[in-house]
């Protein structure tokens, strides 16, 4: 009697743990600002912006799952190293999220991804708090300004001027957090303009679910792309 009620026991507490695994307590939604405080490229690295001035336009954002299947293979950039947040910027980044987060509604419009469960199983959505568009737009600015240029409202008087669409901006997570960033970049210099289909990729052991882990893989992607767009200015521009 007392060996069934063990191994009753013993079943009911492997269940337990299985109905806790396949549920989304505290998981069903992930909200993400989209939020840089300091540059991520090391100054002088493309030394030829500096005494340029640059009009950076707002970039579209236009997500089109389409894309994946023909865009370029994602490229890690010669010299990248992923600059991480400090602690007191993830906790600045933290303060921040909040006055974002009132008034937000979930839409189509800004889901990037999804929360997966134990199991992979989908039980919620994440989504960005502010517009991509300017997200990037800000940080190629302040890369442009940490080279040494100088950042113009007005097109006409730039010496380069810089616009894109995002098409493509998504994170998943199943044992580890994955992100994609595909950036259709314009350059014009000099006359000529270089066009450019930018593909970046992130990726994060899955340690916890907390919003900031999500958007980790998506700063990778990001400290990428402005690379390869200062490079792509400093090659339109010569």
């Amino acid at each position: 009697m007392i060996r069934v009620l063990r191994q009753g026991g013993l079943w009911i507490g492997i269940l337990v743990v299985l109905a806790i695994g396949s549920g989304c307590a505290n998981m069903t939604t992930r909200r993400v600002a989209l939020k840089e405080f300091n540059t991520c490229i090391p100054k002088n690295r493309y030394s030829s912006i500096q005494g340029k001035t640059v009009h950076v336009a707002k970039f579209t954002y236009a997500r089109n799952e389409a894309v994946m299947k023909t865009a370029p293979a994602p490229h890690e950039p010669m010299g990248y190293s992923y600059q991480k947040f400090t602690k007191e910027e993830i906790k600045k980044w933290d303060k921040e999220q909040k006055p974002l987060s009132k008034g937000f509604a979930k839409s189509d419009a800004n889901k990037i991804g999804v929360v997966r469960n134990g199991y992979g199983i989908p039980c919620g959505g994440v989504y960005v708090l502010n517009d991509p568009g300017e997200w990037m737009k800000a940080c190629i600015e302040m890369e442009v300004t940490n080279q040494g240029g100088r950042v113009v409202p007005d097109e006409k008087s730039a010496d380069v001027s810089v616009s894109g669409t995002i098409t493509w901006l998504a994170i998943d997570m199943y044992m580890k957090y994955w992100s994609d960033l595909i950036v259709n970049v314009k350059v014009t210099a000099n006359g000529k303009t270089t066009e450019e289909t930018l593909h970046t990729y992130g990726q994060k052991t899955a340690w916890s679910a907390s919003s900031f882990e999500f958007y980790d893989p998506i700063r990778q992607c990001l400290q990428q792309q402005l690379h390869l767009i200062l490079q792509n200015i400093e090659k339109t521009s010569k």
